[in-house]
């Protein structure tokens, strides 16, 4: 049996190898997009996170504990919505909003800020008067992919978390790599038209991570020549480039349906309405510089290649909000593989009436060579286009399916 004083000592020998491992990595010094050599004199217990895709990747790193603060559009995880909100959703803004001594008083050890501004425009900013109260500021200014990657390894440096940030970037390049493989051998890739503004038609340009996602799942940017990054448009453009799909991006500024695309003048001939191929996707998975990247990529995928990544099936039900308040449940219900998946509207908020979207496609892992699945993985999934709600997915099986999967 181990002796108390000797148990003891090795406590303290452990305490103290944690310490040091710890003291190790501060004061860390770091370079952000901005080019800036920002020094840490220590590990960052009180941080402010300004931009939705900064409080995600500090999220991601398991270190949302240590946030006292986030913009006001960070919304994701749900958790935030407890955090206090100050500022705006990056540089650029912030000064409408907030001033640096806002900032001061929360006491924080480091700031997080996304950038819609260049690094030579950061004098326009608030930034100065942060940097003159002696705050410390990284600022992220991803353009792609690998940038919003490498931002993740920077934040998890100036939190002191390097091992988890190398873990996370590790785990998200593999699910890059499995959509390039799957991909690999497609011939045909459609024209993609992805829209996240209208009137006018605003979409993304060459050298932006979402014309990156839309070329990784396998599809062609039908602006991908653009002069601009992000491109304001016309109609007659959109209609002259004729996409065969078009991604509509629904968040609090753009909802545009199927019917909305037949609406308008001269867009009932083109190739994606015609087909009826609009898909409307959440667009916090391609326009947050986030971790969600890749999901957005998975998404975009199983839009584009039906065909590789499984069959997609939609239900829709128009969702009259009065009978909502008279208790009645409106559903969208369907079928796949033996399973009917029913979405029920337990709750919901809405000024107008709305359209209730199941969508449910089959999915699952890679296995290994000369293993074969006894049953196919389905996710089923809810798109909500014009309300907040609260539901449930009820999933049923039939008795052929249960046999099957040797179930009771």
């Amino acid at each position: 049996m181990m002796r108390p004083h000797l148990l003891a000592l090795l406590a303290l020998v452990a305490i103290a190898s944690s310490t040091a491992a710890c003291g190790a990595r501060f004061p860390a010094t770091v370079v952000d997009d901005f080019n800036r050599s920002v020094v840490i004199p220590r590990e960052p217990v009180r941080v402010v996170c300004q931009g939705p895709s900064c409080t995600e990747i500090v999220y991601a790193l398991g270190a949302l504990d240590r946030v006292v603060a986030v913009d006001p559009f960070s919304d994701y995880p749900p958790e935030v919505a407890s955090k206090a909100k100050v500022g705006a959703s990056g540089l650029g803004y912030i000064k409408l909003y907030a001033s640096a001594e806002d900032f001061l008083s929360l006491n924080p050890d480091l700031i997080i800020a996304y950038s819609y501004v260049e690094a030579e425009e950061a004098s326009t900013t608030i930034l100065p008067q942060l940097e003159a109260l002696g705050l410390k500021v990284i600022v992220l200014k991803p353009h792609t992919i690998e940038d919003v990657l490498n931002d993740i390894l920077l934040v998890g440096k100036a939190l002191g978390v390097e091992d988890r940030a190398e873990k996370l970037v590790s785990e998200l390049r593999a699910r890059l790599s499995l959509v390039e493989e799957a991909l690999a051998n497609v011939s045909y890739r459609p024209r993609v038209y992805v829209e996240y503004w209208y009137p006018p038609p605003w979409t993304f340009g060459p050298d932006t991570w979402p014309h990156q996602l839309v070329e990784l799942a396998g599809g062609v940017n039908v602006f991908s020549d653009a002069p601009m990054r992000w491109v304001e448009s016309s109609d007659e453009e959109v209609i002259a480039r004729d996409p065969e799909v078009i991604v509509s991006l629904v968040g609090p500024m753009h909802n545009a349906s199927l019917e909305d695309f037949r609406g308008r003048p001269g867009w009932s001939e083109v190739t994606a309405v015609v087909r009826g191929a609009v898909y409307q996707v959440d667009e916090d998975l391609l326009v947050r510089p986030g971790p969600r990247l890749v999901e957005g990529l998975e998404v975009l995928a199983r839009v584009l290649h039906p065909e590789v990544f499984g069959e997609v099936r939609r239900s829709q039900v128009r969702v009259d909000v009065g009978s909502i308040k008279r208790g009645l449940m409106p559903y969208a219900s369907l079928s796949l593989d033996g399973a009917s998946y029913t979405s029920i509207v337990a709750w919901a908020e809405a000024p107008a009436n709305f359209t209730l979207t199941l969508i449910a496609s089959r999915v699952g892992p890679s296995l290994p060579e000369g293993l074969k699945p006894i049953t196919d993985y389905v996710e089923a999934r809810v798109d909500v286009a014009g309300a907040s709600l609260r539901q449930l997915v009820a999933v049923r099986y039939d008795e052929a399916s249960l046999r099957r999967l040797g179930l009771e």
